[in-house]
């Protein structure tokens, strides 16, 4: 695994799960089954169609996000837990991306 800090990796002998445990969970989310990510650091959250996501961070950088981690951190960035759709738009209208303050 390697860890991302400033534009550098740095790699760690640790799987993803063992330092996302290691982490605040206020501060840091799991987002895909390859990437954790500082939800201070992310800037917009862009939907795609299948439910995927890609995250904007600050710095330009752009990282997946998946289905079954997009609900989580919509509740966690929006300061409340989420509630998956259970249908989606009858419409076929995307979500709009979900700029970050």
């Amino acid at each position: 695994m390697n860890l991302r800090v400033r534009g550098h990796d740095y790699p760690l002998r640790s799987t993803i799960a063992g330092i996302g445990s290691r982490l605040d969970p206020r501060v840091f989310a799991r987002v895909h089954r390859s990437y954790l990510v500082n939800l201070g650091k992310v800037a917009s959250i862009e939907p795609l169609d299948a439910g995927e996501a890609r995250l904007h961070l600050r710095d330009g950088t752009v990282i997946p996000c998946s289905r079954r981690y997009r609900w989580q951190l919509r509740g966690r960035i929006d300061g409340r837990e989420a509630a998956r759709p259970t249908v989606p738009d009858s419409a076929g209208r995307k979500e709009p991306g979900v700029p970050m303050a």
